[in-house]
């Protein structure tokens, strides 16, 4: 069911990894997990989802800012409604049981 339900799924990796310095109580009022339940929290809906078909995972990459996590967002949504996208290709690398997506342009 969970495969033929969704034409996409767009998992965005808690700041919990790979940002932790981003990760705080303090700017979000609706959080209130530390960062390892936030980060077991991450593992666990991550696990959920591993598997479907057209699984978008935007990962916390050193360098990279919000913004071009959105950016990826927008990607993967223009990729699963059709919309044209130029010379981009996707790899996925399983390493010590996470999964991350490189965008290559």
């Amino acid at each position: 069911m969970r495969d033929r339900r969704y034409d996409r799924v767009i998992f965005l990796n808690s700041a919990a990894y790979g940002a932790e310095d981003f990760y705080t109580l303090d700017n979000n009022a609706a959080r209130s997990e530390g960062i390892e339940l936030a980060r077991s929290l991450n593992t666990k809906t991550l696990e959920g989802w591993t598997g479907h078909p057209h699984l978008s995972i935007i990962a916390n990459n050193p360098g990279e800012t919000f913004n071009d996590k959105i950016n990826a967002v927008v990607r993967a949504v223009e990729k699963t409604v059709g919309l044209e996208q130029v010379n981009v290709s996707y790899e996925k690398f399983l390493i010590k049981e996470r999964i991350y997506l490189i965008l290559f342009s």
